[in-house]
């Protein structure tokens, strides 16, 4: 029954998964401008707001110097308000010093109290800001001169989407850049294509400095203020259209990737479990509706294929489930939804064009974390579900050294354990699921440290 209960929970969340994918990269709209909702350049002052919490210096500097840098290239006076949450005075100081050597046009904001955290840091920067339109842009962004162009000409709502700066030389953070560009390029590229709603990022969205004002700014008890934004935009019937990518920083290790993953999963859940009315009550048509709670609901998805990974553990142990005419439908969907998110996974490769991705070996990476995180982030789903808050780390701006986080090493360890014991038992469904744990796993302990 536990076997049973568990393949058809992978595979639900496994078809369900792709044939999203698939429905976002069919049936493009060929009148579609990717800048539609971009005028003129602004005549008044475009506000670039950057929250910094303890960054590392090099971090802070490579900032100032790029965007005095742009400040000298664009064509319209923009004004940088970082906002930092610094207790330490010895490490604000450096950050002073090193702002004697950058644009006038760079302003550094000091909070002492850290009151609403990130969002309490923005909200300041806007109160702060000059301008009439402004962008919240992290300090780990390297954003080009067009990109800086392209926002400022932002009639309301428009959203930069992501390419990864730096995509390193390791496995894993080759296989995070592709992750994160495949993603970006999904929910905001292909989104794009079809007219449908494009919720915020954390760091590229641009905003009307009154709209943001009218909305109340970010609230303080959310952790993924870009989502709970979204739900207030489509709230009042906002459309956000996508301007010039910018260039941002991934993690690098997989330790930085599974926190950044643990956060945004229990963020997004969150603000499905308290404003999905907002969504339902918006003035979109139904299938902008019902496109925006798929968006929102993508972690509980991975999740549902996480605990049925997790139960396969538990039937090696207790039961014994021979392999039926059910079970090989089930399994035989299984590799259909693997094509048909091949198929998608296909057309990004086609359009990006980018030699650094080594298909299929970078596909097949991207496969085994992918199943890592959908046991990694289980927990952080269940708690937002259930309304829990627990602690969360911010996402590791520098490169560290790879290691193997203990989650991994346990469950790689778990599923090799069950498959043997699966296979011995004769346990044939169980096997099945617990072979494609332990591939994943122990690939990813292996190779992507």
């Amino acid at each position: 029954m536990l076997a049973t209960i568990s393949i058809t929970m992978i595979t639900v969340s496994m078809l369900v998964t792709s044939l999203y994918h698939l429905y976002l990269t069919t049936g493009w709209s060929s009148t579609r401008s990717s800048t539609s909702n971009s005028g003129e350049l602004q005549g008044s002052a475009f506000s670039i707001i950057t929250p910094i919490k303890d960054e590392p210096e090099e971090v802070v500097e490579r900032y100032l110097q790029l965007f005095t840098k742009l400040i000298e290239s664009v064509k319209i006076s923009i004004e940088c308000i970082v906002v930092a949450d610094y207790r330490d005075d010895r490490a604000f100081s450096s950050i002073v010093t090193m702002l004697s050597r950058a644009s006038p046009g760079i302003v550094v904001a000091r909070r002492l109290n850290g009151a609403g955290g990130r969002n309490g840091a923005i909200n300041d920067g806007v109160k702060l800001s000059l301008g009439g339109c402004a962008t919240f842009i992290d300090v780990d962004a390297e954003p080009s001169r067009e990109a800086i162009e392209s926002m400022a000409g932002c009639r309301n709502v428009c959203i930069s989407w992501w390419r990864v700066c730096d995509k390193g030389k390791s496995r894993a953070s080759k296989t995070i850049a592709f992750i994160t560009e495949y993603g970006s390029w999904l929910y905001y590229w292909a989104k794009s294509m079809k007219n449908l709603f494009l919720f915020p990022l954390g760091s590229g969205t641009v905003l009307k400095k009154d709209l943001f004002t009218s909305i109340g700014g970010l609230r303080a008890d959310v952790i993924q203020d870009d989502i709970w934004l979204g739900t207030q935009l489509i709230r009042r019937g906002i459309h956000p259209a996508l301007a010039t990518p910018i260039c941002v920083g991934a993690p690098r290790t997989l330790d930085a990737f599974l926190v950044q993953q643990r956060r945004w999963a229990y963020g997004a859940t969150d603000v499905l479990r308290r404003f999905w009315t907002h969504i339902v009550e918006s003035p979109a048509p139904i299938h902008i509706k019902i496109d925006a709670i798929l968006y929102i609901i993508q972690p509980i998805v991975a999740a549902l294929g996480g605990f049925g990974l997790l139960l396969s553990v538990a039937s090696a142990l207790v039961e014994v489930v021979h392999l039926s005419a059910h079970h090989t439908v089930l399994v035989a969907l299984l590799l259909l939804s693997m094509i048909l998110e091949g198929t998608a996974v296909a057309r990004f490769l086609k359009w990006s064009r980018d030699p650094f991705y080594d298909a299929p070996y970078i596909v097949g990476r991207a496969s085994a974390l992918t199943v890592v995180l959908s046991i990694d982030t289980l927990p952080y789903v269940v708690a937002a579900l259930v309304g829990v808050r627990i602690p969360y780390r911010v996402t590791p701006k520098m490169e560290m050294e790879g290691t193997v986080p203990a989650t991994v090493r346990i469950a790689a360890i778990a599923f090799t354990a069950s498959m043997i014991m699966s296979i011995a038992r004769g346990n044939a469904v169980a096997a099945i699921v617990a072979a494609l744990g332990a591939a994943a796993t122990v690939y990813t302990a292996i190779r992507l440290r």
